[in-house]
């Protein structure tokens, strides 16, 4: 069987749910990371960064770069990822 790199993307509400219950229960936020940073960015950038999103027309975080109006992936072509 040959090897297949996946993705998915989340709601931006399940995400701030989800981000909202770890800040409350104090454990690290972790879903939303900068990649120029190299790790997870605090709360309070990860909220502005859905409500962001969310202002754009998206509905899901976006997997990628190739993505629809709502930030869902469009798919690739094999070997694309």
């Amino acid at each position: 069987m040959a090897s297949r790199i996946l993705h998915m993307s989340a709601t931006l509400d399940f995400l701030e749910q989800v981000i909202r219950d770890d800040e409350r229960r104090g454990r690290s936020q972790v879903f939303v990371t900068d990649v120029e940073y190299g790790g997870p960015v605090n709360y309070v950038t990860a909220l502005l960064t859905i409500n962001k999103l969310r202002e754009d027309g998206f509905e899901v975080f976006p997997p990628c770069d190739s993505i629809d109006e709502t930030g869902r992936c469009r798919g690739h072509k094999e070997g694309e990822l």
